[in-house]
Parts: C-alpha cells; sequence; structure tokens
C-alpha cells in the first residue's frame, strides 16, 4: 500500500522555522534595549539570523534510502534471466528516477551492485529530495541495466539483447526528512519482497521466423532452376 501524504507534517515544520525567527529577533531586540552600543551591531545581528532562518529552510527536504533491501519487508535482489545469478558488481547500473506525479520522472542517482554476499543488491544510501518536503509523498522508479549491453538504460534496452535490462513501476514513497525532529529516510517498499529479473533471451517472432522460411524455399526453388537449366544445355 502506498503512504499517504500528510501535508500537517511540512505545515509544522513552517510553524517550527517562524517561531524559531520570532525567539532570535525577540532576543536580538532585548540585547538592543539593554546595551545600546550593540547597536552598532545591529546589521551583523540581522544577517546571522537571516542566515540562521535560510538554512532551517535549506535542510527541510525529503530524503529516501536509494536501495533494494531495509526493514520494513522491502526485500527484491535481481537476478539474470536464469533466476539462479544474481547481478554483481560494476558491470550492472542501479538508477533512481523521482518526480511530482508517474509521467513525469527524472534521473537523481546511479548506483553499482553489490558483490559476495551482497551480489543481487545495490545500495545507493541516501538521497535528498530537493522538490519534495519532508514526510511527503513523491513518484519513484528504478532502473537496472548491464552496462555491457549500453551505456545507459534506454540503449541497454534498444539493444535487443538478453540479460540486459529490468524497469520497475512507478510507485509512491512517504520522504523522511526535516530540520527540526528529522525523520528517517523513506524505503523503496514499492520494489516489493520478491526477486525480479533481467529480460530473458529474445525469441524469435512469428513473423521473423515465417519470413525465415520463405526466404529457404525461394533459395531452393532458385537453386533447382538453375541447375535444370544448366543439364537441359548440357544435352548432345
Amino acid at each position: 500500500m502506498n503512504p499517504q501524504v500528510q501535508p500537517p507534517a511540512s505545515t509544522q515544520e513552517h510553524k517550527q522555522a517562524v517561531l524559531c525567527y520570532d525567539c532570535l529577533r525577540q532576543v536580538v531586540s532585548m540585547l538592543l534595549r539593554k546595551r545600546p552600543m550593540m547597536k552598532a551591531l545591529s546589521p551583523l545581528l540581522s544577517l546571522t539570523l537571516l542566515l540562521s532562518t535560510s538554512q532551517i529552510a535549506v535542510r527541510a527536504q525529503g530524503t529516501v534510502y536509494f536501495k533494494d533491501f531495509g526493514p520494513l519487508g522491502l526485500n527484491a535482489p535481481v537476478y539474470e534471466s536464469d533466476g539462479v545469478t544474481p547481478l554483481s558488481g560494476p558491470q550492472f547500473t542501479a538508477e533512481l528516477l523521482e518526480g511530482s506525479s508517474p509521467d513525469v520522472l527524472a534521473s537523481i542517482a546511479i548506483t553499482g551492485f553489490l558483490t559476495g554476499a551482497g551480489a543481487g543488491y545495490f545500495n545507493g544510501g541516501v538521497q535528498t529530495i530537493n522538490t519534495v518536503a519532508p514526510r511527503t509523498s513523491a513518484w519513484f522508479e528504478v532502473r537496472v541495466w548491464n552496462t555491457v549491453s549500453g551505456a545507459s538504460f534506454l540503449e541497454a534496452q534498444a539493444s535487443g539483447l538478453g540479460n540486459s535490462w529490468w524497469q520497475s513501476a512507478a510507485f509512491a514513497v512517504q520522504t523522511g526528512g526535516g530540520a527540526i525532529n528529522p525523520f528517517p529516510p523513506g524505503d523503496l517498499t514499492g520494489l516489493g519482497n520478491s526477486p525480479v529479473y533481467l529480460n530473458s533471451v529474445p525469441e524469435p517472432t512469428s513473423i521473423a521466423l515465417a519470413a525465415l522460411g520463405t526466404a529457404v524455399v525461394l533459395f531452393r526453388f532458385r537453386r533447382r532452376e538453375r541447375s535444370a537449366v544448366s543439364n537441359h544445355f548440357a544435352k548432345p
């Protein structure tokens, strides 16, 4: 089940930032009233206050874990099409896409696959979503490709080769983060708890088989026709 959007959370972040700003402003005003000599420092204090509140706003961005395993039932190792060989090492790349809707996604991170006991899994660490507030939902998609088949996912997908790519459906995740009382980064739970597999070796289509059969028949017919003509002219 996709996590639900929680607008009150981001509203609370805003209220807390405003409260922090008001508190700092009151402290500065009190110091200026009690110590007139500090009035000369007023511009510097104002700048410090502005920078402090700006840092709070900058840190108020959503975060997610870019990995295919986690404590909330997330367990989606990636295998080759044989169902036995887990992806391992930098030959295979995982890419994380994010957006405001399933139809508007952009790449935000890539990472290679783990090796040894971690084969089949990737761990790209915590990713910050600059366009999403903490504790709100965003859309994500994961793409995996074999770099031998192409330098990018689209190239590998267009190669027509087996064991070249895999792509998840778009899914919603509630992000973590926050400057004040931050929540843990969200997990990519939309990947599920079952293994996934690269594309299988493509099988020839019925149309391709029919075309091949026709070509073979024509070749044999022309060969026989040429043989008959040669025999005709060879007779005394």
